[in-house]
């Protein structure tokens, strides 16, 4: 097929045949499958005959019936013996490519050859034996046809809802449907062909593309080298409307050349769009709703925490107001006798006895160092809940995931220090990686407190049970962060393994959860960072989850993020 399509564009014969690839197969198939016929009915030989009737003879049939196809199509005897030379042309070819010996390529070359030589005599028979009255009704039952089918896919073309504008292969805009006459406010009952010279057209006439349409500016020049069908979106002001469109180009599938050129299809999803955006506000707000209940649920713990450190820095305040009145009762004395010039060692000594001097020294530094690192902690606290309680960036960004795990692990130190030992075990040198810091963290306190859970109802099963441990590391693995929260717990039952992951779905008592952890986990890992989020678990022993979080944004990220879908 590729050798007669090179045969046809080569020596012009492309100008009069078909455009479309399959329309080459099926001739192919077409002329090969008498050829198979001749060779299972007489293997031998297709020598000619003077006495023979072309009329009936199988292989002289294919000839016969292109005969009045083609005759039907204008085309003369001339042009269609012309290139069916090259047809044969391209069987000897394929024959020359074979593997075959001297006598069996002399034996196919001359079978080939009277297979073609028959084929051509049943053509020219048909062709010089009927009469002009007979080409006439040809041509007129051919017209009638040809007329019919044009109609029924101008037809087609006017119904398609979408706008279609069709480009030549410099952009020019050559044809466009009502529906993309309607876009440029033009949309009448004629037919919509640039070629006509009147009041609707005459503006479009020689335009490129991007003339007309100027959002679109740079559309064709973004195809690959083979020119296949690409889709972009495109925001723009039309009609006095912001519109969200989809445009699908692909290069007209013309192998003639005659028709070389593009199809745009254009797309409106405004509606689409606008639906997209409530969506993406419902799940910021739905993400929020779900970091706000899990810090109700964290209250009270980080009360503790803030309250703990809090009043020893108060027991501390009092030691040292008793310390400083103390202090100042000696020192009121000694100022006394100083001013009547009574102040001996004795005295002094006295004085510092009196105040306890030597306890006070050694316990005020200490006083003062708890209290400072108990500020420290309260400070510490107060800075994580401001972090993490922040709405956060709503756009792709550097984030420092070590620095979240702590983060994180502040925030719900009350819920894990009371059943198990945290262990960080994370990589000094791990690299940031472009994400959504807010939404990374909320997975990771999902994750935290889950562990914390089940390690809590293993305890109240058993409290005999080895000492419990949470485990987080961090490392890089072919271009990716990955998080692993190892829990010592009861383990995830095989019958819910499928499952965790489902909105909703729960374990835990009424309260105590709301079945969207998980969820809102798996969906921030893996649709908005391309990520995966996987377990592994043995009943009674525990579970890791596993976050793989790639390093550097990925492409088509925006696309994603943007359909929300």
């Amino acid at each position: 097929m590729a050798s007669i399509l090179h045969y046809a564009l080569a020596q012009g014969y492309a100008a009069y045949t078909s455009t479309l690839v399959e329309a080459w197969r099926l001739s192919i198939h077409g002329l090969s499958k008498p050829l198979l016929d001749a060779l299972g009915r007489n293997h031998d030989t297709l020598e000619l005959s003077p006495d023979e009737d072309y009329t009936h003879d199988a292989i002289a049939a294919f000839g016969i019936l292109e005969a009045k196809r083609h005759r039907q199509r204008g085309v003369s005897i001339a042009m269609f013996m012309g290139l069916f030379k090259y047809y044969r042309q391209s069987y000897l070819d394929l024959l020359d490519q074979g593997a075959f010996s001297p006598e069996e390529k002399n034996w196919a070359a001359n079978y080939l050859h009277r297979f073609f030589d028959r084929i051509e005599l049943g053509l020219c028979s048909e062709w010089t034996t009927s009469s002009d009255a007979e080409r006439m009704t040809e041509l007129q039952t051919a017209s009638r046809l040809m007329t019919n089918e044009k109609n029924k896919y101008l037809t087609l073309f006017e119904s398609i809802s979408q706008p279609v504008i069709l480009l030549d292969a410099d952009g020019i805009l050559d044809r466009i449907n009502q529906a993309a006459a309607r876009w440029l406010q033009i949309a009448d009952n004629r037919f919509y062909s640039i070629d006509f010279i009147d009041a609707v057209n005459a503006s479009l006439q020689g335009k490129r593309y991007d003339a007309i349409f100027p959002w679109l500016r740079g559309f064709l020049e973004n195809l690959d080298e083979n020119r296949t069908v690409v889709t972009e979106h495109r925001s723009i002001p039309l009609n006095h409307q912001q519109l969200e469109i989809e445009v699908l180009c692909s290069a007209m599938c013309d192998v003639s050349r005659k028709f070389n050129g593009y199809v745009l299809v254009l797309f409106d999803r405004t509606h689409e769009y606008k639906l997209i955006s409530e969506l993406q506000n419902m799940h910021v707000q739905l993400l929020q709703a779900s970091k706000l209940e899990s810090i109700g649920q964290l209250a009270a713990g980080i009360a503790h925490e803030i309250n703990t450190p809090s009043q020893f820095v108060n027991s501390n305040i009092g030691f040292l107001e008793e310390a400083f009145s103390q202090l100042q009762t000696s020192l009121s004395a000694l100022i006394a006798a100083a001013e009547t010039g009574n102040v001996s060692p004795e005295m002094l000594r006295s004085a510092l006895e009196d105040a306890d001097w030597p306890y006070l020294e050694a316990e005020i530094p200490v006083a003062l160092q708890q209290s400072r690192e108990g500020m420290a902690r309260v400070t510490s606290i107060v800075q994580a809940m401001k972090e993490f309680t922040h709405p956060g960036n709503t756009e792709f960004e550097q984030v420092d995931i070590n620095h979240l795990i702590e983060l994180t692990a502040t925030v719900a130190r009350n819920e894990w220090k009371c059943c198990a030992e945290l262990i960080l075990d994370l990589d000094p040198d791990l690299p940031v990686i472009t994400g959504l810091a807010n939404e990374i963290g909320q997975v990771l306190l999902n994750l935290l407190v889950n562990a914390a859970h089940t390690i809590t109802e293993k305890l109240n099963r058993n409290r005999d049970a080895d000492p419990c441990r949470i485990t987080i590391t961090t490392g890089v693995r072919d271009a990716s962060v990955i998080i692993s929260i190892a829990d010592t717990g009861c383990g995830i039952p095989e019958q819910i393994r499928t499952k965790v992951f489902d909105p909703f779905f729960t374990t835990k008592t009424v309260g105590q959860g709301t079945g969207q952890g998980l969820a809102i986990a798996y969906d921030v890992v893996t649709r908005k960072h391309k990520g995966s989020l996987d377990f592994g678990t043995v009943l009674g022993e525990g579970t890791t989850f596993t976050i793989r979080l790639p390093i550097e944004k990925q492409r088509g990220l925006d696309r994603e993020k943007a359909l929300f879908l």
